[in-house]
């Protein structure tokens, strides 16, 4: 199940899948800045705006992110040489990331399950970036730097959440943070 080396079907699939991720993402996020003239305070809570908003990102997560988890498993983890782990928390955070997608930022029980769930997949996104950092051979120069500066993000980010004025900028936040992470994995699987 673990793989003993890349599996070069699967080398650019990320290109695929964060393609059709940064059409539709910005495209949910303009569709409800143009219904309530401004951006909400995080990405979920954006693309959750609307039944129909909603619907078609959990579609499309649920059709294209499980294919860039299968990229890293396949790919990015066996070409850098992660330990064994790395695989398990993989897929715990391939199946936190359906359950914050299905259970939309709106309110109640939904909004508290999306949040933890959406928590706990930001923290391993952290997890499984150190992980690759401090436990592989092959690194890029380039993905180093892109992986450490990742993980310096949050050291900078979290106390500017601390101020509560500085908390409006939490979409801005979250969009740095995830394309960060995005970008360390490219880099990493190409570099």
């Amino acid at each position: 199940m673990i793989p003993m080396s890349p599996v070069p079907f699967w080398q650019y699939f990320d290109l695929i899948t964060l393609s059709i991720f940064f059409v539709v993402v910005p495209l949910l996020v303009l569709s409800q800045r143009r219904s309530t003239g401004s951006i909400m305070g995080t990405i979920s809570q954006s693309v959750a705006h609307s039944k129909r908003s909603s619907l078609i990102f959990s579609v499309v997560m649920t059709l294209f992110f499980p294919i860039y988890y299968i990229f890293i498993w396949q790919w990015v983890g066996p070409l850098v040489g992660v330990p064994g782990y790395f695989y398990y928390l993989l897929a715990f955070s391939a199946l936190c990331e359906m359950v914050f997608v299905w259970a939309p930022a709106t309110t109640g029980k939904s909004r508290k399950i999306h949040e933890i769930a959406a928590y706990t997949v930001g923290f391993l996104m952290y997890v499984l970036l150190a992980t690759i950092l401090f436990s592989s051979y092959n690194l890029s120069f380039a993905s180093r730097v892109c992986t450490i500066i990742f993980l310096v993000t949050p050291f900078v980010l979290i106390p500017l959440m601390a101020v509560k004025k500085l908390r409006a900028y939490t979409f801005l936040y979250e969009t740095i943070y995830s394309i960060a992470w995005l970008l360390s994995i490219s880099l990493i699987a190409h570099s």
